[in-house]
């Protein structure tokens, strides 16, 4: 009998996140992110209708917000995430750096990065990283005029570790992948109340401690998307 297996989550564990050990393991997250999921094709549509999603004649999916719109393409794709024992030790500007440059150098190479390719999170000594994804973690921008951030970085205060972090997103996206049916007794379990806890670190303004961030603007494939919507219209 053949079986088939989902994969949900991957973690990479290093004992030191180095540089060079982190580069390595972003480029396993990105590997994962370019497997081709197997998605029911009526659930598909109906989540397009719901998060209003345009698709043109050839398929190219397109939304105004483009978060919006790289939030839906990795809906399908396991969460991945990176964690170091040590390394970075509250220093989230050098880690950011280190996933800024490695974004850049993808893109050098005709390799775009997009929102599913970088980690769900990845946590170390006394910050993170963490993708605007998940509805529990989604971050908003302090004022209307800026644009959100794809990805954010914080630190970590009063000795929080970053772990769980990680563990708090990986339950949360354990409970949204899997079903929850009643148990023998026809008892149904209810972690929404627990998992509405989980919030991502926070300062005294209610805002991550000194958030820094990357964001990611369209190609020009997007836009000729958009255009090709609009003339759809009128044939």
């Amino acid at each position: 009998m053949e079986t088939r297996s989902i994969r949900l989550a991957t973690i990479e564990v290093k004992s030191y996140l180095s540089k060079a050990e982190l580069i390595k393991a972003l480029d396993n997250c990105a590997s994962v992110a370019d497997l081709a999921p197997q998605v029911h094709g009526p659930s598909r549509q109906a989540l397009l209708r719901k998060l209003n999603i345009k698709e043109t004649s050839k398929g190219v999916p397109y939304h105004e917000n483009y978060l919006d719109l790289q939030r839906y393409l990795l809906k399908a794709h396991p969460a991945t995430y990176i964690y170091g024992f040590k390394g970075y030790p509250s220093r989230f500007r050098a880690l950011a750096k280190v996933v800024f440059d490695w974004v850049e150098e993808k893109k050098s190479q005709n390799k775009p990065v997009l929102l599913r390719h970088l980690p769900s999170v990845i946590a170390t000594q006394g910050c993170f990283g963490c993708r605007n994804a998940l509805p529990l973690f989604e971050f908003e921008p302090d004022r209307p005029e800026q644009k959100p951030l794809h990805f954010y970085f914080g630190k970590l205060e009063g000795g929080d570790p970053a772990l769980r972090l990680l563990v708090s997103h990986l339950l949360a996206t354990l409970y949204a992948k899997i079903p929850w049916l009643p148990d023998i007794e026809g008892l149904q379990m209810e972690p929404r109340r627990y998992i509405a806890q989980m919030k991502i670190p926070q300062g005294k303004d209610g805002q991550p401690l000194e958030v820094y961030g990357i964001g990611m603007e369209p190609d020009d494939d997007y836009f000729q998307a958009a255009n090709e919507l609009y003339w759809e219209g009128f044939f």
